[in-house]
């Protein structure tokens, strides 16, 4: 339709401060890519993805809420900067999901978040806390050389694979590692995987 806004487009525009675009609970058929954008404060909770979603190397200088998602193809937020909390609690990523280099200046959030292919968070730094709280973590989940400034909370998480398909090599945890009540096998690869530098429950 002439004149329609692709929402693409709508994601770079201006948003007043203290507002949010809100696009919760929103069917995204058209295949969503902002790459090296700027982005305001905007709220996906509930949003299906049928199509790529990828973000690579844009600011997100707002809210970022991705809670409750469905990203029925491959999700790319690589090196992608989130000026506050990333919100992807209990989202579902039913295929490969990339965030490699990101940064999250405040929280980073997938507790109870399920990933059903490969995810790797190689080389990202959280200067909040990283939560994957009663996650299901993927065929092959990669956090190497990863930074958690701000702690490591895994309260529950699952291997949907085997416990060794989750590469640690090189993650350093400063604050809180909170390693408890995982399988056993799980548990112990990251106990031996990961570099802490703060207290470690398991």
């Amino acid at each position: 339709m002439s004149g329609r806004i692709s929402l693409t487009s709508l994601l770079t525009t201006q948003v007043p401060i203290g507002e949010a675009l809100d696009l919760a609970g929103r069917l995204v058929t058209e295949p969503l890519r902002v790459e090296s954008g700027r982005i305001a404060s905007v709220d996906f909770r509930g949003a299906r993805f049928l199509s790529p979603v990828v973000f690579r190397g844009s600011t997100f200088t707002g809210l970022s809420w991705f809670q409750d998602c469905v990203f029925e193809a491959e999700a790319d937020f690589s090196d992608a900067i989130f000026g506050n909390d990333a919100r992807f609690d209990r989202s579902r990523f039913a295929s490969d999901a990339h965030f490699l280099r990101m940064e999250a200046l405040g929280a980073a959030d997938f507790s109870g978040a399920i990933f059903e292919k490969a995810v790797a968070f190689d080389g990202a730094t959280f200067f909040g806390c990283l939560s994957f709280g009663h996650a299901a973590l993927g065929a092959r989940t990669s956090l190497r050389h990863a930074q958690c400034l701000g702690g490591l909370w895994m309260e529950g998480a699952r291997a949907r694979a085997k416990p060794d398909a989750v590469d640690a090599r090189g993650l350093d945890v400063h604050g809180r590692a909170w390693l408890r009540n995982l399988e056993q096998p799980l548990s112990s690869s990251l106990a031996r995987s990961l570099n802490c530098y703060g207290y470690s429950w398991t």
